[in-house]
Parts: C-alpha cells; sequence; structure tokens
C-alpha cells in the first residue's frame, strides 16, 4: 500500500483538519500499512479526536482486545512526538525538578490542533444570544481566535445556557497562548458538571496547567479527564498522565 493516507474534508473550512478515510483506518487497524503510512495516521489520530473514535469502532469489531493498547500506543508516540518537534529550552523551575523536565512537562501541554467543533444546539434567554454564538463558532472554525473570544464572551453576556460557549472561549485563548485564561475557563465547564464537555475540560485544562508549570495540578486533572471520559479519552488522558510522572521521576 502506498505511504500516502487518504483522506476525507471534516467540513467547508480550508482550516480544518480533514478526516481519514475508513479504508485507511481499516488498513491501519489491520495492521496492513506500511511504517511510514502507519506513523503519518498515528501522528494524524494525535491531534483527531473523530479519527480516534471511529479507530475504536472498528478494531472494537475486528479485534475488540487491541483496542485499548492501539489507543494508548497513539497517545504516547503523540508525546513522543511533541517533545522531539518543539525541543525545550530552559526555563525556570515550578513544582520542583531541574529545568530541562520542567521545559519538557511544559512543552506536553502545547496544544497543535484546537478542539474539533462538530456543532451543537445552544440556548439562550435572548435572541440575541444564539446568534453571538454562531458568529463566534464561526471564526473559531476560521481560526479567528480573538474574534472567538469577543463574539463567544458575548453570547456567555447574552445568557446562552450550557457549556459549549465557555468551553470553546478557552480553547480560543489557548490557541492564543493565555493559558492562564484557559485555565480559568476550562474550570469553569467543569464546574458544570456533568455535561459532554466535562472530560475535555479537565483534559485542556491540565494542558494549560503543564503549560504554568503547574505540574502536581495538571495531574490530577488528567486523573479526572481519565475518569468522566469515554474510552478514547481515557486512553489519551492516562497515557500523558504517565509520561508526565515518567518526566518527574527522571
Amino acid at each position: 500500500m502506498s505511504d500516502h493516507i487518504m483522506t476525507r474534508p471534516m467540513s467547508e473550512n480550508p482550516n480544518a483538519l480533514a478526516h481519514l478515510e475508513t479504508s485507511t483506518v481499516a488498513a491501519y487497524v489491520d495492521g496492513a500499512l506500511s511504517r511510514p503510512a502507519a506513523a503519518n495516521v498515528e501522528a494524524h489520530l494525535a491531534e483527531c479526536a473523530a479519527c480516534r473514535a471511529e479507530v475504536v469502532q472498528i478494531q472494537r469489531a475486528v479485534h475488540p482486545r487491541r483496542v485499548r493498547r492501539r489507543l494508548y500506543m497513539v497517545a504516547s508516540v503523540a508525546a513522543a512526538v511533541l517533545l522531539i518537534a518543539w525541543p525545550p529550552t530552559p526555563l525556570p523551575r515550578a513544582d520542583g525538578g531541574d529545568d530541562l523536565v520542567a521545559a519538557q512537562l511544559r512543552e506536553l501541554g502545547r496544544v497543535a490542533q484546537a478542539p474539533v467543533y462538530l456543532g451543537v444546539r445552544v440556548r439562550s434567554s435572548s435572541a440575541q444570544g444564539p446568534q453571538r454564538f454562531a458568529s463566534g463558532m464561526r471564526a473559531y472554525t476560521s481560526a479567528q481566535y480573538a474574534e472567538a473570544i469577543a463574539e463567544l464572551g458575548a453570547a456567555r453576556a447574552a445568557g446562552i445556557d450550557g457549556p459549549a460557549a465557555t468551553f470553546f472561549l478557552a480553547a480560543s485563548q489557548s490557541m492564543l497562548g493565555d493559558v492562564s485564561g484557559a485555565a480559568t475557563e476550562f474550570a469553569r465547564v467543569a464546574a458544570m458538571g456533568e455535561t459532554s464537555y466535562l472530560a475535555e475540560a479537565h483534559y485542556y485544562r491540565a494542558k494549560a496547567l503543564l503549560r504554568l508549570g503547574q505540574f502536581n495540578a495538571a495531574e490530577l486533572e488528567l486523573g479526572k479527564a481519565a475518569g468522566a471520559g469515554n474510552e478514547s479519552m481515557q486512553v489519551i488522558a492516562a497515557a500523558l498522565r504517565d509520561s508526565v510522572r515518567a518526566l518527574r521521576a527522571r
């Protein structure tokens, strides 16, 4: 099979991450891809929750005992790729540990791809709320994160109900490098309790805390993400937590 992996567009947005073709996912699950092609697939899976979910579905049907091992491997590879792709630079100590380890831990908190927006219905006490939310999400999916923050903030002020506006406002802050603001807003999402964004809020808050050097708190958030999420999130969060622990144990 060719080393080129087949993808299909996720949306009309040219900046959106493409999805793997189902045939490519099936070949990956069956171990039919060459090593370079499998590596390309795993790099994509590290950033694409939708395709990870498709791997889970196909592998559960074909090789049910292998599914957690395969996803754990993808998550671990993703963590290793982060450390290779962005060589750490010395940073001040945080939560103990030497400068190099602290830098590597911070790099594990980097968010290379914004969380995917798949579309949700929102409610508001005013007609303006849904309009501002829709405008904010158009900006978000176009990677115009500053505009997204302004519009989603306005949507929230207009009475938007539910976690979506806050979650994607936090994601926008994260993509712009405002990790402190992102950590605060993701905490607000988590405080809303059992919502569809709970596990992801814990996971991305952990990422922000890693960037801030708050490694103990990040580990706690990853544990919460693993406990609140579906099988895919459980594996991804647990793998990142293990990577954090392994670095801190050096």
